[in-house]
């Protein structure tokens, strides 16, 4: 194999990877399609507008994705007429590396050309071969100019794996470019050195969302003990894939997960995905208490009402507990319920342990004795809800009907 072939192959590599990856990095990818002189079709460009102007977050995304994923490679100038042949070389790359020597070395050289496309191929077929006498050179990367640079010199020294990298790669993790960021935290995840767990659980509490999804993977990757608490946290999130890629990693840490996903069930945000994780661990309930958690977690009001008795008193006693998170679960969980029964005890649980999210609760569940005292509770804690957005907590009687 001659350095060409490895260059192409290299070439190829990177048309995969930006098709892979698109649907998270979409933004920023069009932005570069459209600064990119050899990019003047306008189709293209108007899909590369509807990926940076949007946050797509539909399944139906692939499509656009790989139509701007072929548009990329075009910009490049990449080939794209025999896909059997691409699909072949992507396969054998990593195989077919280091192979001839003098391949490495002009990738090596290309890795520090004037021209930017030269020096992504590079980046990205240095990472294909897996070879660690790449790491300097690519750490090196890092600081290149071109942000496609070091976005697929981060994505290379994850995929070579030589724990040499983690410290620069942690500091990626500050680029000033989102995809950047991204990619370091995914390699920090390959790597799964512990020296990572802090600066990632950073990006995941502080992040942008798209960094925050690839944090929480990358921890799961980590899997370990310190991450499970902010992936718990991360499972409340308003972001769907946040919320899914926290549980993944929770799922992957296994186990050692399980006591804070048990607790985590008494959490009205937390507790679907809690529940969703212990079932995959085969994790069965062992009191009343986490029986009817584990049910309110799952939304399952019919489970509830055929054990009511045992089920009212543990979320009466859930209610009346000071772990706020605990007794708003189990005041929701009542009004989800809908038993007329309780209205008197809800409404002095809100007076007696009351908060303004519970109070919003009882306003915009549809019980007019329950709005009525979340009105007066209001009144008298100097709370407007009438500022809330008008998407209830939940709904008087919604579990019951489920």
């Amino acid at each position: 194999m001659n350095a060409r072939t490895f260059g192409n192959r290299g070439r190829d590599c990177e048309s995969r990877f930006v098709v892979k990856n698109l649907p998270a990095i979409y933004g920023p990818i069009a932005h570069g399609l459209m600064r990119l002189q050899r990019f003047s079709c306008p189709l293209w460009q108007r899909i590369a507008a509807f990926f940076a102007s949007r946050r797509i977050k539909s399944a139906g995304i692939w499509t656009l994705a790989l139509i701007a994923g072929a548009a990329f490679q075009v910009s490049f100038g990449l080939s794209v007429e025999n896909e059997n042949s691409q699909n072949n070389a992507i396969a054998s790359l990593s195989d077919s590396a280091g192979e001839e020597a003098q391949g490495f070395d002009d990738l090596m050289a290309a890795l520090q050309s004037t021209n930017a496309y030269e020096r992504q191929r590079a980046a990205i077929a240095l990472g294909a071969s897996s070879d660690a006498k790449a790491v300097d050179a690519l750490i090196k990367a890092l600081d290149d100019k071109d942000s496609f640079v070091r976005s697929f010199a981060a994505k290379a020294l994850g995929d070579i794996g030589d724990s040499k990298a983690v410290a620069a790669l942690i500091k990626a993790l500050d680029d000033e470019n989102l995809l950047v960021r991204r990619s370091a935290a995914t390699a920090l995840g390959h790597l799964g050195d512990p020296a990572a767990l802090d600066p990632l659980i950073h990006a995941l509490k502080n992040g942008h969302f798209i960094l925050r999804r690839s944090a929480a993977a990358a921890l799961g990757e980590l899997r370990h003990a310190g991450a499970i608490a902010p992936l718990i946290e991360a499972l409340g999130s308003e972001d769907i894939y946040i919320r899914d890629s926290a549980a993944t990693a929770l799922d992957r840490i296994g186990v050692n997960a399980i006591d804070p996903l048990v607790d985590a069930l008494g959490d009205w945000m937390r507790g679907p995905k809690a529940a969703e994780i212990l079932k995959s661990l085969n994790w069965e309930p062992s009191s009343d208490a986490e029986r009817v958690r584990f049910d309110i977690a799952e939304r399952n009001g019919e489970a509830v009402l055929s054990n009511w008795e045992a089920a009212k008193k543990v979320l009466m006693d859930d209610a009346n507990s000071e772990n706020i998170r605990r007794a708003q679960n189990a005041v929701f969980a009542l009004i989800g319920i809908g038993r007329d029964e309780v209205i008197e005890e809800l409404v002095a649980i809100l007076g007696e342990n009351g908060s303004a999210e519970m109070a919003r609760a009882f306003f915009d569940c549809g019980n007019g004795h329950l709005h009525e005292a979340a009105r007066k509770w209001a009144k008298e804690h100097n709370v407007r809800l009438e500022d809330a957005d008008g998407n209830p907590i939940v709904k008087w009687g919604a579990m019951k009907a489920a």
